[in-house]
């Protein structure tokens, strides 16, 4: 019986330094953060085709980008009178942004790549879709707050 009891003791140390030596592994404890980190607010132009909307609107957006890249914010787009609209996505180290927006009626899908300029602002085109349809472009400039 204590043979079984040692060998039980040795297995589940065995076990316990196993799980320890890969606390963390993986975990992106160690990734850079996001160059995009921080605070943006400004301007948005969007030239789409969309029934039963202008084909021309703009409006503002004010949005957070996370340590991890993540993205959140409101978009008030003037044209349409929505204002508060929820703004998520990702934006990875490259600038390339995939995001929606969730309008009362309907979800859009942003995509492509923003480039960060003199350090503090956010500029470049990113594509409209809905339901996989793409709509057209919306032209992004946004400072850091």
């Amino acid at each position: 019986m204590f043979r079984n009891v040692s060998v039980w003791k040795v297995c589940a140390s065995v076990l316990v330094l196993g799980s320890l030596a890969g606390c963390g592994a993986g975990s992106g404890d160690n990734a850079s953060p996001s160059p995009f980190e921080g605070s943006y607010s400004g301007s948005f132009t969007r030239n789409v085709t969309i029934t039963g909307e202008p084909a021309q609107q703009s409006g503002t957006e004010s949005l957070t980008v996370s340590q991890g890249g993540s993205i959140t914010g409101i978009v008030n787009n003037t044209t349409l009178g929505n204002n508060n609209v929820a703004i998520t996505g990702t934006i990875a180290a490259s600038g390339q942004l995939s995001g929606s927006v969730a309008y009362p009626l309907a979800t859009y899908v942003l995509s492509g790549t923003l480039t960060k300029a003199a350090g503090s602002q956010l500029n470049g085109p990113l594509q409209v879709s809905l339901n996989g349809t793409n709509l057209g472009t919306e032209t992004v400039t946004l400072t850091k707050q």
